[in-house]
């Protein structure tokens, strides 16, 4: 959002308006709200500013509904006569403000049609979606850049916003754009103001990042747009079952998620004294009752991130029940308000010499998994295990308890669409407690800058060699993306080949919320390439990694296995089955900790 101060703002306005941002950046909500209100009061005219900030603040805390609010008050404030005249005194295009703010507006819209869209397709609502989706497709857009300049320099980032998306960065010097000089806040208004109307085209920046000229080509489209027509075949399709996804009767509701104790149905746990449930469940309208062994749970309201486990209207349920010495059984129900349930029945083994309290080492397991055989360009050969080595480290995921497991389809693994999971979703649903596991099966490169020095990427499907900035992911980005998250542990996992790049440049240690472990294993290091095992269907190093689970001697007595155990055997085993010629390379990029894997939790 670029902010338009002068003497058409008084001063008071200003200060109070630079401390909600302030506040903001710092991620305190509370006195970042208070301030916005109060520039809001004292200066009416301006209004419009304080309520987009509003917008933007609450987008970071993944409220759309809040940040659409604020954003239509927003709009009630342009195109008045004060509003040009401010525009005029600041020598600011007319509508410049005016075409940023509905922008907005539009793209958090769009954001929640679908979420919208989503949750119907989760119930299997296939009339509800389609309509949803020909309001996303019908709408003409501008674009939501997202991006506040100090001058010519990118100071402040918006999440979400195409600029998060397509490879600007804070303190970024814009040099050009489409060919303009920017040697003035006026030369970045007047071309910035034309970015605001060309969605669907192709913007050429050059920047100047760290002393370095850099050419970067952004394609202004939101990656929902592409989705939505995907799901749109997908939903004419189901309602004319004329796929295998149509909606079975025992997928229909109500749903349930045992959260604590953490086990797979029918896996014998070892407990303690007291048992504590923490259960998601939903429904396709109401959830009457849970029960465990027939004893009412206390309901509350789930957590951002919970309310994506499941379908429907999800909401947490918890009850502590005492542990008897041996075999314990449970049995918890879900009663909907139209009389159907569903059970799951867990059993746990009572230990008379635990603890009182069951042992709890992550809130929630998230993992991010993403696989691409076929790129769209022909610069990039076709690989051959890619998606499958993702689906089958989705599957042993699944099996070691994960809470939430995202699988970004090759379809939607496009720059935008993977960075849309990465750096603008999760950061705001993941909490301190929780865990989080990326992992991406697909091309790698590198790059080699001035000074000799290397910088490694994890290529999209939509990479172009000649436009790694604009269209690879770097591994500054992702570094740039883990300072967002306040995941206790972070486990990055690259099947591809120089990715090895990653465990080299450096650190993340830094931001207002430190992880007490970043951790990073990759398939190689520097130009050597990610094998493939044709006899085995994986490539050679996610083959390895899945093997690890199954290596009972890399388990403590808790059946926990650790990142760190993981990596030293990967790197062991694979540069052992090829001679020496692929050497993954596994390092902490911040703090002491380490990631868990296990059924234990």
């Amino acid at each position: 959002m670029l902010s338009p101060y002068g003497e058409a703002v008084n001063a008071d306005y200003i200060s109070t308006f630079c401390l909600g941002i302030s506040y903001m950046m710092l991620d305190d909500y509370t006195k970042s709200e208070k301030y916005f209100l109060q520039s809001i009061a004292l200066y009416p005219d301006a209004a419009y500013m304080s309520y987009m900030a509003l917008a933007q603040m609450y987008y970071k805390q993944g409220k759309l509904e809040e940040a659409y609010r604020h954003s239509l008050e927003a709009t009630k404030t342009v195109g008045t006569s004060k509003y040009y005249k401010m525009q005029k005194h600041l020598k600011m295009p007319p509508d410049f403000y005016k075409n940023i703010i509905e922008a907005a507006r539009d793209f958090y819209n769009m954001r929640l049609l679908f979420k919208n869209l989503n949750y119907q397709m989760g119930l299997g609502n296939y009339p509800n979606a389609i309509k949803i989706c020909n309001q996303i497709l019908n709408k003409t857009y501008k674009v939501h850049v997202g991006a506040d300049s100090g001058g010519t320099k990118i100071e402040f980032m918006s999440e979400g916003g195409m600029a998060d998306l397509n490879g600007i960065m804070q303190g970024d010097q814009l040099l050009e754009i489409n060919g303009a000089k920017i040697g003035s806040t006026q030369d970045l208004w007047r071309e910035a103001d034309k970015i605001l109307t060309m969605y669907g085209s192709t913007v050429r920046y050059k920047i100047e990042r760290t002393g370095r000229v850099i050419d970067i080509e952004s394609k202004m489209v939101y990656p929902e747009i592409e989705q939505t027509k995907l799901i749109l075949q997908e939903a004419k399709l189901n309602l004319a079952g004329k796929t295998k996804k149509t909606v079975k009767k025992d997928t229909e509701g109500p749903w349930i998620k045992i959260l604590e104790p953490k086990t797979a149905r029918g896996i014998k746990i070892i407990g303690n004294q007291m048992a504590a449930f923490v259960i998601l469940a939903s429904a396709r309208d109401l959830v009457r009752m849970v029960t465990v062994n027939d004893v009412n749970c206390i309901s509350a309201e789930a957590s951002l991130l919970e309310k994506t486990i499941l379908p429907g209207n999800v909401k947490r349920y918890t009850v502590t029940l005492p542990l008897v010495q041996g075999s314990n059984r449970f049995v918890v129900k879900v009663l909907d308000a139209k009389g159907k349930n569903v059970r799951q029945q867990i059993e746990i083994q009572g230990n008379e010499t635990s603890s009182k309290v069951m042992d709890k080492i992550y809130d929630h397991k998230v993992a991010v998994i993403i696989g691409i055989n076929k790129y769209n360009n022909s610069e990039y050969e076709s690989l051959d295990f890619a998606v499958r080595d993702a689906q089958s480290v989705k599957e042993q995921i699944i099996k070691m308890g994960f809470d939430k497991v995202i699988e970004i389809p090759e379809a939607n693994a496009t720059r935008a669409g993977i960075l849309r999971v990465l750096a603008d979703e999760l950061p705001y649903s993941l909490g301190k407690n929780d865990a989080l596991f990326v992992y991406f099966a697909g091309h790698g490169d590198t790059e080699e800058l001035k000074g000799g020095e290397m910088e490694g990427y994890i290529l999209p499907r939509d990479a172009k060699k000649k436009n790694y900035r604009g269209t690879a992911i770097s591994m500054e980005k992702i570094r740039e993306v883990i300072k967002r998250y306040k995941a206790k542990h972070i486990l990055l996992v690259f099947d591809s080949c120089y990715s090895g790049y990653g465990a080299i440049l450096g650190t993340v240690n830094q931001g207002s919320h430190p992880h007490d472990a970043v951790q990073i294993i990759t398939a190689g290091g520097k130009n050597e390439t990610a094998g493939e095992d044709g006899k085995a269907g994986h490539g050679i190093f996610t083959k390895t990694f899945l093997d690890s689970f199954g290596n009972k001697s890399l388990y403590s007595g808790k059946g926990i296995i650790l990142a760190s155990d993981i990596g030293y055997f990967v790197k062991k085993e694979v540069s052992k089955q090829t001679e020496g010629k692929q050497n993954p390379q596994f390092k902490s990029l911040e703090g002491e900790g380490d990631f868990k894997f296990g059924n234990f939790d």
